[in-house]
């Protein structure tokens, strides 16, 4: 029979957690404060001529985007400025008004040719508003010109990625030496990548809904033809929020494919598993 685990391996494996759980949380930090940096501004910013929102769930190719964007220097430095590690980067605990932080920001991150550029996650749109969020979001969204809704094709591809993300913290490539290579190794578990999926499929529900009923200038694209035709893809959306396409450059990004050899096989599995053909 299994021998019931030890008092010091509990000890040990509530430890090793807690390191992971502290490694995350640091890194993610570091990635708040180095995004907020000025290093990162445009000095002399642009006088402004067009405001976007990229509106979007997680692991929906978001970031990918934005760094794309950031990178041609035409659409400003759209980053998850929502985001609560990028607010108290940027406040210290303060509690000022979303029109001063988003006017320091525009001061900050505003392209010469005039366009700036905000990520967010609807969750993190509702919890900067703070309370009765719904009935602040109309003043939120005058706050911008155009918007831009990210999505995939493949629901299942997104939630197996976001499923690993939260459980091995490694939400970007450029952070990923920080997490310990053990936590790091991700592990399938059918349970969390259906809460994924049914999350994916909620917020993108949500995001659609608010879209319509606020009656938003917005153009949609899809993940999947970012990764094929970034350079297509990108000079469309610049050219859309005002920027002259002629002097585009090629399009580049930072970020690093996290998609690996276990991202298939939890997918094919997760299938196998709701078809009951798999434990």
């Amino acid at each position: 029979m299994p021998q019931k685990p030890t008092h010091n391996a509990t000890q040990n494996t509530s430890q090793n957690t807690a390191t992971h759980a502290d490694a995350v949380m640091a890194a993610r930090r570091k990635q708040a404060r180095e995004n907020m940096d000025a290093g990162l501004d445009f000095r002399p910013a642009g006088k402004l001529s067009c405001r976007y929102l990229i509106c979007s769930t997680e692991r929906s190719g978001s970031s990918l985007l934005a760094d794309m964007l950031s990178n041609t220097g035409m659409a400003g430095r759209p980053m998850e400025y929502f985001n609560k590690l990028y607010v108290d980067t940027w406040n210290a605990g303060a509690s000022p008004s979303l029109e001063a932080y988003l006017s320091h920001l525009q001061q900050r991150r505003t392209t010469p040719n005039g366009i700036f550029g905000v990520k967010a996650h609807l969750r993190q749109v509702l919890r900067v508003l703070g309370e009765q969020p719904l009935q602040k979001l109309p003043g939120l969204f005058r706050q911008f010109d155009k918007f831009i809704y990210i999505e995939r094709r493949n629901k299942l591809a997104q939630a197996v990625s976001l499923a690993r993300a939260r459980s091995t913290g490694l939400w970007n490539s450029k952070y990923a030496s920080h997490i310990p290579a053990a936590q790091a190794e991700p592990q399938f578990n059918p349970g969390t990548i259906s809460r994924a999926l049914d999350d994916i499929i909620g917020e993108n529900k949500d995001w659609q809904n608010l879209i319509a009923s606020h009656g938003l200038d917005v153009r949609k694209l899809f993940y999947e033809d970012l990764a094929a035709d970034p350079q297509g893809t990108v000079s469309t959306i610049v050219e859309w929020l005002g920027g002259d396409i002629t002097a585009l450059p090629q399009v580049a990004t930072s970020l690093s494919r996290q998609r690996d050899r276990h991202s298939d096989d939890f997918a094919a599995r997760f299938l196998d598993y709701i078809n009951g053909t798999r434990d």
